[in-house]
């Protein structure tokens, strides 16, 4: 798994950039990405995927630290699911 820096490192290569003005645009793509999942609780990405918040219930977890069976709260959490052109790719197809 990469990193924010390398991943911007690539960027920057592809778009033939300065890292600066890559670090610009990505950072600003992954601030209007958040925002929009926030205020309208998803985005959807045709072929490459789709962010949703979703639900998970209260549940029994382990407290790492002494092993206790504690109660997590309900909480709500982004899910992403990838779409079928990513998938593809993924599957070397």
């Amino acid at each position: 798994m990469v990193n924010k820096k390398y991943f911007i490192e690539k960027y920057a290569n592809l778009r033939g950039i300065t890292k600066t003005a890559a670090s610009v645009e990505v950072n600003a793509f992954l601030e209007v990405l958040e925002d929009v999942i926030v205020e309208d609780e998803g985005v959807n990405f045709v072929g490459f995927g789709k962010f949703e918040i979703v639900e998970v219930p209260e549940h029994i977890g382990v407290n790492p630290r002494t092993q206790e069976p504690m109660t997590i709260p309900k909480n709500l959490r982004v899910k992403f699911t990838a779409g079928k052109i990513l998938k593809d790719k993924i599957n070397g197809r």
